[in-house]
């Protein structure tokens, strides 16, 4: 039998969302975007595995911990944009040592896949002078070429993308 279940990790784990989608919250909840807002649903990954929500997940029914060890306490230290720097430098931290017997979930990941994404560099296009018309969306073109044979164009748009062609 398990005394404690501790979430640790990202937004997979949080009431916030599932409650918002749900409508089961606080109106200041709702504007804020901060569950100390007010009443949040318990409705959370980490909260139905602890303790279902049977008008919710009838069919899980006596499935859940408290049903499974009766006594079992809960700690949700999962955040919102939770990385997985901020589970090992915060949220372990904050868990503490014992003998007894523990359930450990763990949701991360996410965000730190969407960081690594949004922060890789990007490709240049091709530097040709057959790959597009660069001044084809421009009425008033000063021709004065660049280093990949295409046509300069005097808008802005163009300028941006002439800037991706290195020199």
């Amino acid at each position: 039998m398990f005394t404690r279940y501790i979430a640790l990790g990202d937004s997979v784990s949080i009431d916030l969302y599932p409650a918002l989608d749900a409508g089961e919250i606080d109106v200041a909840v709702a504007l804020e975007r901060t569950a100390s807002a007010g009443n949040v649903a318990p409705i959370g990954a980490a909260s139905l595995l602890y303790q279902n929500s049977e008008a919710h997940w009838p069919d899980f029914i006596g499935e859940d911990l408290v049903t499974l060890s009766p006594g079992i306490e809960m700690q949700n230290l999962a955040e919102d944009g939770a990385t997985i720097g901020d589970v090992f430098g915060e949220q372990l931290p904050l868990v503490e040592a014992g003998d007894d017997p523990v359930v450990v979930t763990l949701t991360i990941g996410g965000n730190d896949l969407l960081s690594a994404y949004s922060n890789r560099p990007r490709r240049s296009p091709p530097c040709t002078a057959t790959s597009t018309n660069w001044a084809s969306d421009t009425a008033a073109v000063t021709a004065t070429g660049d280093t990949c044979g295409r046509t300069k164009a005097s808008s802005a748009a163009n300028a941006r993308r002439n800037e991706s062609c290195p020199v």
